[in-house]
């Protein structure tokens, strides 16, 4: 397993690996996908943002390179054949504008999808960026902040989403202490976990907010 950028953290857990962004590092890694953008002198009309996870990257790579025009574009992979579904509309008006989708970790099925309905919409160019190729060295998008082959990719806006998928299946093998230090190995402290999962296991033996 490896992973593009040796100062990303990797943790093993169970088998898998995972990598595990801090905040501080996600701001670098914009300004990489930022600089790529420049290097390769592509100016762009209009940045849209594949949510979910794309809102983060879309308006810090707006600010850096100073595009002022931001749409959101909802899509995912369904069902066992691997169809994109759209779960958010485009409502602005894509027409003749050179437009980079932007993503934090994208399919490449879904990225393709994408760029296909841009350009049915009459963008002049669709160019895609993401914040992690999880599909090793081999390249998916024109712009990434890194790639990886690790498992799994928990970024700061997806914790939740992890620790809520997680603990059940942790705490049948695990104790409190062993899963604390699990959270804690992966950059994700007691007080979030807390906060992340108050109201979802009540009465549960969760750390408390003071």
């Amino acid at each position: 397993m490896t992973t593009s950028l040796e100062w990303l953290k990797t943790v093993a857990i169970d088998g898998r690996t995972y990598v595990c962004p801090t905040p501080a590092q996600m701001g670098n890694l914009y300004l990489r996908m930022a600089a790529s953008v420049s290097d390769a002198e592509k100016k762009f009309d209009r940045l849209v943002a594949i949510v979910p996870g794309g809102q983060g990257a879309t308006e810090a790579l707006a600010d850096l390179l100073g595009v002022r025009h931001i749409s959101t574009l909802g899509a995912r992979l369904i069902g066992e054949e691997n169809k994109v579904q759209i779960t958010r509309k485009l409502t602005d008006d894509v027409y003749r504008e050179s437009v980079l989708a932007v993503g934090d970790v994208v399919d490449p099925i879904v990225l393709d999808a994408v760029s296909e309905l841009l350009l049915t919409r009459k963008a002049r160019s669709v160019y895609t960026a993401v914040v992690c190729d999880n599909h090793g060295s081999r390249v998916v998008a024109d712009f990434r902040g890194f790639w990886t082959d690790e498992d799994k990719v928990i970024f700061p806006h997806t914790r939740g989403e992890f620790v809520r998928g997680v603990y059940g299946m942790w705490q049948k093998r695990c104790s409190v202490e062993e899963i604390g230090q699990r959270f804690e190995s992966l950059g994700i402290d007691e007080r979030q976990v807390a906060l992340i999962m108050e109201g979802v296991m009540p009465g549960g033996r969760l750390p408390t907010l003071s």
